[in-house]
Parts: structure tokens; C-alpha cells; sequence
């Protein structure tokens, strides 16, 4: 946790922590730590509100984020109130944010965004982030009972009718690697596409795994979700906090 306070740091500075923080037990700058157990670094992080760590985020998420934004509960509520813990900071705020608002340059209304934000190279232009603590690859939903079921390949899949969440990977993914023949249906917050998806309104829908494994428990009679695309190697974490997603079959 060391090396965690010098990045959140950068992350502080920069109004954004994603998705995003390792466990990195050695090295770091010795001179982030002193025996007030965080108080000096505290001091140092220029929060919204004094003693109050406001953390931004799309709500809800099932595993992740959990309702009420008030007494929320998941895991990335856990890391949040973790984080805070070791910088010494007393309390966590949430604010509902729009998930393209997370990274984009504009001014913030939060002190860190913490939230399944893949890392690339164009939203890093204009946020900070720590290092990565879960690899996601993506996984394909499908309706239950809808054509999507049948999809062995990516081959399979041109002709189906995909939706995704704006502004995210899955959504590239779709546009940049399947191509399908029948224009995606862009949908503003992963709860509108779920519900599409769900509604047999689109056929299919690509999300990180371990999004997507949350969601098929919640509505495991209207979707499924068959396979994964692959983005990264299966870690220790997701294994555990996600078991079974390891074990899907991935298309190509």
C-alpha cells in the first residue's frame, strides 16, 4: 500500500481514480508516510470537503456498486472505504455520475472516480489513473431463447442486433472487431442496455466478464451469457470474486 498513496496522489490531482489500483508491497517514496498514519498526506490531497473522501461513479452495478448511493455496497464500496482508510481520511461520498463524465476533461464535482474504467491510451490523455487491479476481458450476453444463444464465433454474430453502453470498450469492441451487418443501438447507462437486452429489444451485449456475471445473476431467466472475448489473462482476483467466469468458452 505504499505505493498506493503516491498514486492516488496523481490520481487526486487529476480528479480521477479508475478501476484501477495495485497491491504493490514494496518500494515506494518513503517520504508519503509518517507516524500519523496518514494525516500529513491527508493534509496534502485538497479534497471537495475536509474530511470527506467524494468518490464518483455510475450507479448501480450490481457486485460493484450496490443502491442506496447513501449506504452503498459492493466491492469497489470496499476498496473506496479501504482507500480512504489508509490516507486517513474519516469518510466516503458518492455522487451518481454519468459514466462518460468520469473520464472526460471537464471539471469534477469529486475527488476520485472509482468505477470499471478500462485504461486506454486516449482517456489517459486526460485523467490519471493507478495501476489496474482487475483484467477484464469482455463478455457476450445474450437474450434467452434469442438468436444470440446459437453464436459459436464471431462469424456467428454479423447478423445479430447489438446494443452497448456509451463511451465504453465494449462498445468499441463491437463497432471495431465484430462489425456486425445491423447498426448497434447505443444506450446511455449499462441499466438502459441491460434492460434492452432483457426486453429482447437488441440480441446481444458486450461488457467486462465480470460485470457481465453479475448481471446474469440477477435475471438469470432473460439472459446468458456464453462466452468471452479476450482482453487480458484471468487473475487471481477475479477468480475469486467472480468463480466460474474463468471457465467460458472464448470466441474468436
Amino acid at each position: 500500500m505504499r505505493k498506493l498513496l503516491w498514486l492516488v496522489a496523481v490520481a487526486v490531482a487529476a480528479l480521477t481514480l479508475a478501476a484501477c489500483v495495485g497491491g504493490d508491497d514494496g518500494g515506494g517514496d518513503a517520504s508519503s508516510r509518517d507516524g500519523s498514519g496518514g494525516a500529513s498526506q491527508t493534509a496534502a490531497l485538497n479534497l471537495k470537503t475536509e474530511g470527506r473522501l467524494t468518490a464518483g461513479a455510475e450507479f448501480p452495478v450490481a457486485g460493484f456498486l450496490e443502491l442506496p448511493i447513501e449506504n452503498p455496497k459492493g466491492f469497489e464500496v470496499d476498496f473506496a472505504e479501504a482507500l480512504a482508510r489508509e490516507l486517513g481520511i474519516p469518510e466516503v461520498t458518492w455522487v451518481n455520475t454519468p459514466f462518460s463524465g468520469l473520464f472526460s476533461p471537464a471539471p469534477k464535482n469529486f475527488d476520485v472516480a472509482i468505477n470499471e474504467i478500462t485504461v486506454t491510451p486516449e482517456r489517459a490523455k486526460v485523467v490519471d489513473f493507478s495501476d489496474p487491479y482487475l483484467d477484464a476481458n469482455q463478455g457476450f450476453l445474450v437474450t434467452k431463447g434469442g438468436p444470440g444463444e446459437a453464436a459459436r464465433s464471431i462469424a456467428d454474430m454479423k447478423d445479430l442486433q447489438f446494443g452497448f453502453q456509451a463511451t465504453t470498450t465494449g462498445g468499441d469492441f463491437v463497432n471495431d472487431e465484430i462489425r456486425p451487418s445491423k447498426q448497434p443501438r447505443e444506450y446511455s447507462t449499462l441499466g438502459a442496455a441491460t434492460r434492452a437486452l432483457a426486453n429482447g429489444q437488441i440480441d446481444a451485449f458486450v461488457t467486462d466478464v465480470a460485470i457481465g456475471s453479475s448481471i446474469v445473476k440477477q435475471l438469470p431467466d432473460d439472459i446468458a451469457m456464453t462466452g468471452q472475448f479476450e482482453s487480458g489473462r484471468l487473475t487471481a482476483m477475479r477468480k475469486r470474486w467472480f468463480p466460474g467466469t474463468e471457465n467460458l468458452p472464448v470466441f474468436e
